[in-house]
């Protein structure tokens, strides 16, 4: 009985080992291919560490990462270019200011008509009123006459200096001071230049918070149909009124075209003066890169580091930017490849939150 529980016992034993035997011999693989796994996971993230590193839109990129992605890095140049901005503008009609020099040439003849008149009626009212006096040659009736005669006449010159005073209040109101007094004395050259037909007459209305202690000596327009073809302006005088869909200044300019045509819109450009002291630098266009709304551009810093800045008050030119910086600006920056940087950048951050 003894030896029969002990074969039994041996048995069992046998069998326990043998089944443990079997658990190590299968499950050894899928023991190795996890801690395989596992190590190759610490390498791979190791190799991405090198790659890249991000830290406050900072990011760090490998020597062999800059090679081959086609990074390339320029100094930052500083622009001597200034902000211009955009006016409204037209070319005047002549019609009207045509009209009035017309009507007051007109006036001023009839009037200086009227004064030689006057002056002879009255020299002779004088003659008839002696001769009435001395031997009464003359009747009381012809002295009473020609008196109402002269009384009249002189009425009539009063409405015309009249009228000519209303004319030039009018041409005050309506085209400044300058232009009465060039109607006055139309003899100035001025006035002949304006006439011109080669020469075109611009009302130019700044906006309010554009408006500078005086309007610009020069500036630079051209018409809406040709915004290539820019043409300089001289100022001559304050506008009296501006139009009333816009909030401004009005100022008259004088240019040399045979482009512009009356009545037409025209753009002008006139630099801010404010602006000739705030320091603004050039950037490429292959160098901004866009992201949450706004434009950026990476500073290349040592140790292939790259800081990703904002840009502010940007300006476009024919073959990129003009803008400032809040801070200290770059010295080195990314002309090609920001948006590489951008995209690891994010990659980098979504991977972050997945393993979060």
């Amino acid at each position: 009985m003894k030896n029969k529980s002990l074969i039994i016992i041996v048995t069992q034993s046998i069998l326990i080992i043998g089944l443990l035997w079997l658990i190590i011999y299968f499950g050894k693989d899928e023991i190795l291919k996890k801690d395989i796994d596992s190590e190759l996971e610490m390498i791979n993230e190791s190799e991405v560490e090198n790659l890249v590193s991000i830290k406050n839109k900072r990011i760090t990129i490998s020597d062999s990462m800059i090679k081959n992605s086609g990074i390339e890095i320029q100094l930052i140049s500083e622009s001597k270019e200034r902000s211009l901005y955009s006016s409204y503008g037209y070319v005047v009609n002549l019609k009207s200011l045509f009209n009035y020099k017309t009507n007051y040439l007109n006036l001023v003849s009839e009037i200086n008509k009227l004064n030689i008149q006057f002056k002879e009626e009255r020299e002779h009212f004088k003659k008839l009123k002696l001769l009435n006096e001395d031997n009464k040659n003359i009747s009381d009736s012809t002295i009473h006459k020609k008196e109402i005669e002269i009384n009249n006449h002189h009425h009539n010159l009063k409405i015309q200096i009249n009228n000519k005073n209303n004319l030039l209040q009018v041409i005050d109101q309506e085209w400044g001071k300058l232009f009465k007094e060039l109607l006055i004395s139309p003899e100035k050259s001025l006035l002949k230049d304006i006439f011109n037909s080669e020469t075109k007459l611009l009302k130019i209305i700044i906006p309010n918070n554009k408006v500078q202690k005086s309007p610009p000596l020069s500036l630079m327009v051209s018409s809406f149909n040709q915004p290539k073809n820019k043409f300089e302006a001289s100022f001559i005088s304050n506008a009296p009124f501006s139009d009333g869909d816009i909030q401004g200044r009005s100022y008259f300019y004088l240019t040399s075209s045979i482009n512009l045509i009356m009545g037409s819109k025209i753009n002008s450009y006139v630099q801010i003066a404010e602006d000739i002291n705030v320091k603004k630098y050039f950037i490429p266009k292959s160098a901004i890169v866009w992201s949450d709304g706004k434009p950026w551009v990476y500073e290349a810093l040592n140790n292939n580091l790259f800081l990703r800045h904002s840009l502010f008050q940007m300006e476009e030119v024919d073959n990129g930017w003009i803008v400032e910086f809040d801070k200290i600006p770059p010295i080195k920056i990314v002309s090609k490849g920001t948006q590489l940087l951008l995209s690891e950048e994010y990659k980098h951050l979504i991977t972050n939150e997945n393993e979060d």
